[in-house]
């Protein structure tokens, strides 16, 4: 049964409708390039601050709607529609990309039809990447990539001095929140960061694509709680 979850409610389990096709656009690269007048060539500034910036993509979804009757069938269009243009913007579930969801609103949707049967084109912008929906760590193994995913511990019991590695298989650095017992010292990449107890993001401390090698000073417990935003 295949559809997409939004806004609390599946097009096929709540409205019987099913997908006749999906458009899932790639996020294209931020570039941003400056002309310096007399220099040959261009500075490009899309790296900045050590990665690509991409922009959104946009989803497109027609649906097949069916009916007993022309008044039913625009009965259908409009609950639909309202379902779909009324909501906020939040998470996207496709059932085609188990284990992930996007996150977006939906911004247009246009409607044709013929005697009893209509087909309906939702389009929503989102953000560029999708997000995993369990964070690293977990052991749910239905939504377990043995493809892409990598199976690690994240909690993490320190007495005194210790050295880990965390793996981060999204395709862009990632910020995690790090839970602390006591206080800690994190080392990463030769710049070292204070944890105090408690729950804390430091966005200057991040974690690279692939492994990264971590030395923690302390003692108590220390967990990273991140997830996967993959293309």
């Amino acid at each position: 049964m295949s559809g997409i979850s939004y806004n609390g409610f599946h097009t096929q389990k709540d409205f019987g409708i099913s997908i006749y096709s999906r458009d899932i656009d790639i996020a294209k690269k931020k570039v941003i390039k400056q002309d310096i007048p007399f220099m040959n060539g261009e500075y490009d500034f899309s790296e900045l601050y050590g990665e690509d910036c991409h922009e959104n993509r946009e989803l497109t979804y027609i649906f097949n709607i069916v009916a007993d009757s022309r008044v039913n069938l625009n009965l259908k269009k409009r609950k639909l529609i309202n379902a779909f243009m009324s909501a906020p913007a939040g998470t996207i579930y496709d059932d085609l990309y188990p284990g992930l969801y996007f996150y977006g609103k939906c911004i247009s949707c246009e409607f044709s039809s013929r005697q009893n049967y209509g087909k309906l084109s939702v389009t929503f912008d989102c953000h560029p990447f999708m997000y995993g929906i369990h964070n690293e760590g977990h052991d749910i193994w239905d939504d377990f990539s043995f493809e892409e995913d990598y199976a690690q511990p994240v909690n993490f019991k320190i007495n005194g001095v210790d050295e880990i590695s965390l793996y981060n298989v999204s395709s862009i650095a990632v910020t995690p929140t790090v839970v602390c017992s006591n206080k800690m010292e994190v080392t990463l990449d030769g710049n070292t960061y204070i944890f105090k107890a408690g729950v804390v993001k430091d966005y200057r401390f991040k974690l690279q694509k692939g492994n990264n090698e971590l030395k923690i000073k302390g003692n108590g417990d220390i967990r990273f709680e991140f997830r996967k935003e993959v293309l």
